[in-house]
């Protein structure tokens, strides 16, 4: 006698075939939120390798590398804001004019320490009002960084008169010099992203950090 399967044991089927494509989905789109730009970062560069034969060379590496650090210097301060759901604009120009004060410092003073507290202090002061702004007169972090960035703007071309300062011999190793022939800025950005990785995955401040984004309250 011939058996047939009941509709009932036939949707189950399509049901649990339905839910494993949808889990296989949801783990694809899990992992493209996790790793993502690493992802994106790899392709691109075995595109660029692929298209350009003399991409792989250490000496080419090493110059993207000191290209990029500046920039990812900055940003790894923006990664903790933007983990805590801030998020500051003015970051690129207070970061140019803390340098111009810095530089304009060491060459009156000739002072290298000098020079580098003026640059700290002056990025922190530019922090702590918007900090400040944010906090207590409850401007959007998006206003309140914008309008720094046009102060810090304004007061960097006052202070400069429009001309590049030029910082001298003493702070040349910092922007060009090497160490076991790794161009000093790649070192700066590479211990900029280990302290911040540390910070925010071993310490009580990271995670604090991760839970006031989820409850700012």
């Amino acid at each position: 006698m011939l058996r047939t399967r009941s509709p009932d044991f036939e949707g189950s089927k399509v049901i649990k075939i339905m839910k494993k494509e949808k889990a296989i989905k949801v783990d694809a789109a899990r992992l493209y939120r996790k790793y993502g730009i690493f992802i994106i970062l790899v392709i691109m560069f075995i595109i660029s390798a692929v298209m350009n034969k003399n991409f792989l060379k250490p000496q080419n590496l090493l110059n993207i590398l000191t290209q990029i650090s500046v920039v990812t210097i900055i940003a790894c301060g923006e990664t903790i804001l933007i983990i805590s759901g801030m998020i500051d604009l003015s970051a690129g120009m207070v970061c140019t004019m803390s340098s111009c004060f810095a530089a304009g410092i060491l060459l009156q003073t000739g002072s290298l320490t000098a020079a580098i507290l003026a640059g700290v202090f002056t990025g922190a002061a530019a922090g702590w009002v918007n900090g400040f702004l944010i906090t207590k007169f409850k401007l959007q972090p998006f206003i309140a960084t914008l309008a720094m960035t046009n102060i810090a703007q304004g007061i960097t071309q006052v202070y400069t008169g429009g001309t590049a300062i030029g910082a001298g011999e003493k702070v040349r190793f910092l922007g060009q010099g090497r160490i076991l022939g790794i161009p000093m800025p790649v070192i700066v950005m590479l211990t900029a992203v280990i302290i911040i990785f540390l910070l925010m995955s071993k310490t009580k401040l990271g995670v604090n950090i991760y839970i006031i984004s989820r409850n700012p309250e």
